[in-house]
Order: structure tokens, then sequence, then C-alpha cells
């Protein structure tokens, strides 16, 4: 293979390669690598539209102009492209394909212009030597004119003073080019201010080589980091994780999201290697702000989130305090298999299923068993049992334990907010006291005021405590920071119900379908309005929706089976209670669940019955019955007024 010195003037750089546009060649590390003339043209129209989506045809055009050439040419051109860039067949570390749409050359390219070689400063050079023309060479005109002009200076002051003008031209081209280099590198590159990012779930380099846990654990760690920063608002990962398709647009989700900025990029592990491709996307004009990529050992991820995570800072334009910048590269292991570990035990919990919570929980107490100190690990602990509580186990078995964790990663690192909220579910439910409670919810927005959870969380709280007005405020700044999260979408509406204006809920959980069609919690609490107005159809088509995404839902079939009481269909409401009854030889069911349907059908006794075995469950649902509309009809029983007694729920 040939070593070329680089000579042109135009030339792109990525990664070891340089393409040099006048001399039509590319080069790896100073050698020429070998390319056909269509393949540097293609390679040479991919990167000159780095960062850009290229339609087929459009490449096709420009490559083939005045030719017909196949679909398949162009895709036997790209993975040759792709074999010659060192990447294996089928990646897309140079090279990302967009599914039915085209290519894009996704790598950091630098736009060089070059001076030329002739132009060097090394005095000793051939080129200064060819530059310099000999006095036995001139003619009797010139020596005469030379000898007069030089004062019969000896040869080597006369060569340099008629070298002089010639030396001044070539430091004055050369201060020209490099000035023209960084003023076009600064306006390709101008500051930007952005106040919102997205950070997409990552994608696959190799399409059938899905590692989910990793792609979606590795956007969830980038969000986090980001989260400390107090100057730019960062998408949650419930956001984000409906973009994880391989043929998503990234500025279109962006666009979707109401962000000025996107980050994007691919990771795939083989073996104790891991390579990973990130790119920093304007989404007001679709530019690529930075790209970069990474290959290196698994155990170097940490350090590849933090060099991601302090550039992606800087590139916003943030000015960091010292805590922010702390807080943009903590790590909470130095394990690395701890670290995925724990990425599973997130992943499968969010699935919120009762496999995923069941495959959630053990991986989380294998990053324990491995790392005794790993905070994280602990707060998703809590939020599994946060959540599994009053579903999958019993609360007086759930909350113990929920306290225990939450605890534990507060007592490792304080400042996670969410451990605080969690921490605050056992004060408000466990102990009954909700000024402590209040405190927790308070805390942990003070750390963290743009996390959305939070807010749904204290808004929540809000509503039990009949503190509407706050209720509603708190749950719209919920869903002011994420306009199109189904579940800040559906607290807001909770928070109409619950203040019995069942109008504005209907109007407000009918938009949540709209931008999330497939969340049940949507369709249970529209229908829960819908029963208030009296509007039994359109309630009960409601609770059948939210059946046909979770047909296991106790909770969903108990309102179904209310409403078919209310609507005099009691043959359908028994028929509920006795799938309930089947379900809870299975699964633990709620005992509350089973109340509400016998309150329903109107049998009091048995309601109440119910209601006792949810207070020895201490199920979290009794919580509402203060400001529930749909217990209405039980507040002058002399029995409900105790067991608010007994709640603490008439302070």
């Amino acid at each position: 293979m040939v070593t070329r010195q680089w000579s042109s003037r135009h030339a792109f750089v990525f990664g070891p390669f340089q393409l040099e546009t006048s001399e039509r060649i590319l080069l790896r590390d100073g050698e020429e690598v070998p390319l056909t003339p269509k393949l540097f043209d293609t390679l040479l129209v991919l990167v000159e539209s780095n960062g850009r989506i290229l339609e087929k045809d459009e490449l096709l055009q420009k490559v083939w102009p005045d030719t017909i050439v196949e679909e398949g040419t162009l895709t036997k051109t790209i993975s040759m492209l792709r074999k010659i860039l060192g990447g294996e067949e089928g990646t897309q570390a140079y090279i990302e394909t967009l599914p039915k749409r085209g290519y894009r050359f996704v790598a950091e390219v630098r736009e060089v212009l070059n001076a030329p070689p002739e132009l060097s400063l090394n005095p000793y050079s051939e080129t200064r030597e060819a530059l310099e023309t000999p006095v036995e060479h001139a003619s009797p005109q010139q020596s005469t004119a030379g000898n007069a002009d030089s004062l019969s200076l000896p040869h080597p002051w006369q060569t340099m003073l008629s070298h002089r003008w010639a030396w001044l031209v070539v430091l004055l081209l050369i201060g020209l080019a490099i000035t023209a280099y960084y003023l076009r590198l600064k306006q390709a590159q101008p500051p930007p201010i952005f106040k919102s990012i997205a950070v997409l779930p990552f994608k696959p380099l190799v399409a059938d080589r899905h590692d989910e846990s990793l792609e979606m654990g590795m956007a969830d760690t980038l969000i986090r980091r980001l989260s400390n920063l107090q100057g730019i608002t960062v998408r949650p990962i419930s956001t984000v994780r409906k973009y994880s398709a391989l043929e998503q647009d990234p500025v279109e989700a962006g666009r979707e999201m109401s962000v000025d900025a996107v980050l994007d990029g691919n990771i795939q592990r083989s073996g104790d290697r891991i390579r990973i491709t990130v790119r920093l996307l304007s989404v007001k004009d679709g530019q690529q702000i930075w790209a970069d990529q990474y290959d290196q050992k698994m155990t170097d991820i940490f350090s590849i989130q933090d060099s991601i995570s302090t550039r992606a800072a800087a590139l916003l334009a943030l000015k960091l305090s010292g805590t922010e910048r702390e807080l943009l590269t903590r790590r909470y292991t130095d394990n690395t298999e701890a670290y995925q570990a724990y990425l599973k035990g997130r992943y499968y919990t969010s699935k919120f299923t009762r496999e995923g919570f069941k495959q959630g929980i053990e991986y989380l107490n294998q990053a324990i068993a491995i790392d005794p100190n790993y905070a994280l690990a602990y707060e998703g602990l809590a939020y599994y049992y946060y959540s599994a509580s009053d579903w999958l186990i019993p609360p007086k078995e759930a909350l113990p334990k929920l306290k225990v964790a939450a605890n534990k990663a507060l007592q490792l690192d304080n400042t996670l907010a969410t451990a605080h909220v969690w921490l605050a579910v056992t004060y408000y439910v466990s102990d009954r006291d909700p000024l402590a409670a209040e405190t927790e919810y308070k805390r942990a927005i003070e750390l963290n005021p743009t996390d959305v959870t939070l807010h749904e969380a204290y808004g929540l709280y809000l509503m039990m405590m009949e503190r509407f007005d706050q209720a509603i405020a708190e749950t719209r700044r919920a869903r002011e920071l994420e306009p199109l999260s189904p579940e800040a979408n559906t607290v807001f509406g909770m928070s109409f119900y619950y203040d019995r204006q069942s109008d504005q809920a209907i109007e407000q959980l009918r938009f949540t379908n709209e931008i999330e069609p497939n969340y049940w919690l949507a369709y249970y609490h529209l229908g829960r309005a819908f029963m208030r107005k009296g509007q039994l159809a359109e309630a009960i088509a409601a609770f059948k929706k939210a059946r046909l995404i979770d047909d296991r839902n106790a909770q969903v079939l108990s309102a179904l089976g209310c409403a078919y009481a209310v609507a005099g269909d009691k043959a359908e409401a028994q028929k509920a209670l006795d799938e309930l009854s089947e379900q809870a030889k299975q699964v633990y069911v709620s005992p509350f669940s089973i109340a509400m349907i016998h309150f329903a059908l109107g049998d009091k006794d048995q309601g109440f019955t119910w209601l006792e075995k949810a207070y020895e469950d201490r199920s979290q649902h009794l919580f509402w019955l203060k400001v529930d509309p749909e217990l209405d009809p039980l507040r002058s029983d002399p029995r409900f007024t105790d067991l608010l007694k007994r709640l603490n729920l008439l302070q």
C-alpha cells in the first residue's frame, strides 16, 4: 500500500480517515486506500451531507446522474464502503441505514482547508531551492540590476533579501488559510443555546443484535446525568421510550417532543468490547452539532458516559456550577457487572407487567449483591416495591421493604430525588404522617425541579389532602414540563376528577387518549369521569378499552363491574366479581377492588367487610376515601367515618 503525504487543499477527516477531494483518494493513517471512482463519489456525497438523511433516489441521482441504476447497485456499494471503512458487515458505525428511506453518514466529520506543500517554511526544503533563481542563470541585465540593488552584499545576504517578499507572501497566504479555516469552523459550529433536550433510546449497530436493556439503559443514564443541570429541561425516559424504532427519525422525534436538541446514538456490545456512536442534532434545522464514536472495552463504559455528558453540556452552552459538574459525571458504581444487572432490572420493571417485575427484582437484587453500596440499585428496588404494592404483593409486605430500600438509597446519596418520593409514600401510608410526607415531596422537587415524576407524585398527594387548587397547579406544571407525557396528562385529568370538575376531566383525558392510545390508566379515569356524569355507556366503553390494553388488571375489572352494576346489569357485575375472586386464588388482588363492586351492587355489609381487609393490608387505595366522588353515597355511614378516623384522614 502506498503511503501518501496529505497534499490536497480541501479534505474531510473522520476517524482515522482523510478524504482528499482534489486528488480523489482516501487515506487511512497516511496510507492510501484503493477506491473505484463510484465508491469515492458515493462516499464523498455521504460525507458532504454528514448528519442529513440522503434519500435513495437523491443518492442515485448524484452518483449516477446520467445512468439508470438499480437500487441493488447502491446497496452493494454501501456494503463495500462499510467493509472498506473497517466495520463489520451490517454495522452502521459510519453509514446509517434508514429502512425504506436512504442513508446517513453519522461519524464526526471535520472539513479542512489545507495549505499546499510547495509553500513550506523549511529553508532547507527542495521547494525553497526550486523557488530560488541562481545568479549564474540570470541574464546579464538581471545580473547588473541585481548587483546594483544588492550593494555588493555577500551572496547569502543577497539571496535572502531577493526572496524576502516571497517569504512575506508565503507567510501571508498561510495566515489567511489558517484564519479562513477557523472562521469556517466557527461558522459551521456556532455555540448553540438550547433550553430542552431529549436523549433517545440508543439503537443497535447491527439490526438483528438488539440488547434493549443496554440501549435503553444508556439513554436513561445520560438522562439522569443531564437532568441534574439547572439550565435545561431533559425529557424523562418514560417520554422517550416510544422512540426506540430503528427507522425513527431523531429530528422528527424531537419536534414531537417540542425540544430544541436531540442526542441520538448507536451501541453494540461484542464480547468484552463496546462500540458507541453518538451525535447531537438541532431540531430547528436538523443540523448535526457534534458527533463522536468510541470503540473501547466494556469496562470503559463509564468514562464514555463521562465524555458524552460533559461534551453535550458544553455544546448546549450551559454554565455549570461546581456541584453540577460533579453530578454530571457521578458514577454510582465502578463495577460494570453491577451496572448491567441494574440496567436489566430497571428495563424489566419499566415494562410494568407481572413477568417484568419478577425479572426486574431479581436483577436489582443481583446488582446489590455485587455492589452493596450501589445507591441507584436501592432506589430501583424502592420503585419496585412502590409499584408492586397493592398490585402484585400486599402493601403490608411491600411498604416496609420500600422504606428500607429508600432509606438505604438516601443514606448512600441524599440527592436522589425520586428516593425522597418513595420514602414520602411510606410516611403517608404506613406512618400516617402527612407532614413528614410533604417535607419529602418538597425536598425532591427542590433537588430536581424539572423532573415531571416528582410534580406528578406531589400533585397526587395534594389531591388526597383535598388541596385541589394546588393539585391542579402542580399537575399542570408536570404537563408543561412534558406536554406529550401520557402519565403527566392523566394525572392532570385526575386533579379535575377529584375536584368534581367532570367535564374538564373528560376533556383532558380524551386528549391523553389521542396522544397515547395504548395507556390504560387514561381510559380507566375517563370511564370514572363518565360514571360520575351518569354517562354509563361511555364509561363501560372506556373501561373495555382499558381491558383490551391490560386484561389482567384487577383495578380496571373492578371499575367495569361497578359500571355494570350502576347500569342495572347485575349479571355482568357479578361476572366481574367472580372473575376477581378467581384471580385472587392465583395472584394478589386488592380487597379494595372487590369491596367496590359489592358497594355498587348495593351490598354495603360485604363492601365494608372487604374494606376492613384492605385496611389490614394497609392498602394505598384507602387514602382516596376522603376525596373519591364514587364513595359519596357512603359518607353518612358511621362505619365509613370510623375508617376515616383510623386512617387519620379527618384532620
